[in-house]
């Protein structure tokens, strides 16, 4: 009744991938890396000022006692269960609708209304910047500047276009965990104003991918917005063309350059972001 996850490190390029998938010559070599969070009611996947995540057994292969005892009567021999969430649940895409309305979409560049579902598939470079994580005063945000990716491609290469980067600040993995130690993630942060909130980048690291041709970025902080400003760094890259992957995790495992996103989100109607189960593909 669960579904495997996976955090095996590996290299390799992803050159190819496309290429070896559609003859089978390499998929037996190719590792899959979960990169999403699991959606559990003990766990903190959901924004804390909106209503919770919550799962329970539509139906059972036979008649059931709930805790409070009452008995469930099986509607037939099967498993189901019923969900209750928003569009921006556990790791989940941010479309440009989420943070702009029509009005001010319209004023921008291209269609923003209709986001191309390549733009979720492709090669990916994973930036490390893990040393933002907690560096900030309780009720804000560090602020990753476009150094770091200056840095990062003195190292790797220049970024360019089509390419995904997925943003490792660590946040996730730390804080993600279950309930009552799980009120860290968000709620102490978005509620409490106890403690930093989880790192994001500033205008500038917005400004440098968007020179490089990059529409899409992914984070391993549950927002892209800051906690002190959630509008401010939202718009800053929406307003630059790019759609969002939030709340990733694992992205450690992977190397710099070589892996290949997948990370699709549902068709829903009228739709301003979605859950999506983000993996990453390796060779051996």
């Amino acid at each position: 009744m669960g579904s495997e996850t996976g955090s095996e490190k590996a290299g390799g390029s992803a050159e190819n991938l496309p290429t070896d998938i559609a003859t089978g010559v390499k998929w037996a070599d190719v590792v899959c890396i979960d990169l999403s969070v699991t959606l559990s009611n003990e766990m903190p996947v959901s924004w804390p000022t909106l209503p919770a995540f919550r799962k329970s057994i539509l139906n059972w292969f036979e008649d059931y006692a709930e805790p409070s005892g009452t008995v469930v009567p099986s509607k037939g021999y099967f498993y189901d269960q019923a969900l209750s969430m928003d569009e921006h649940c556990g790791t989940h895409v941010d479309l440009p609708i989420h943070v702009l309305p029509p009005a001010r979409l319209q004023q921008l560049a291209g269609n923003p209304f209709r986001v191309a579902l390549k733009t979720f598939v492709g090669p990916c470079a994973m930036v490390d910047a893990r040393e933002y994580l907690d560096r900030a005063e309780p009720g804000t945000s560090p602020r990753i500047r476009a150094d770091t990716l200056e840095r990062w491609e003195e190292h790797n290469g220049q970024l360019h276009s089509g390419e995904i980067v997925l943003l490792d600040t660590g946040y996730t993995d730390r804080y993600f965990v279950a309930f009552p130690e799980g009120k860290r993630f968000l709620h102490r942060p978005v509620i409490d104003r106890s403690v930093p909130g989880w790192p994001v980048p500033d205008d500038s690291f917005f400004e440098h991918l968007h020179t490089r041709g990059v529409r899409h970025l992914g984070i391993s902080s549950p927002s892209m917005g800051a906690l002190d400003d959630g509008f401010g760094t939202h718009s800053a890259g929406i307003q630059r063309g790019f759609v969002f992957t939030e709340n990733l995790i694992r992205l450690s495992a992977l190397p710099a350059r070589g892996a290949f996103y997948v990370g699709l989100p549902l068709s829903i109607a009228d739709q301003s972001g979605s859950p999506v189960r983000a993996v990453a593909l390796l060779f051996r």
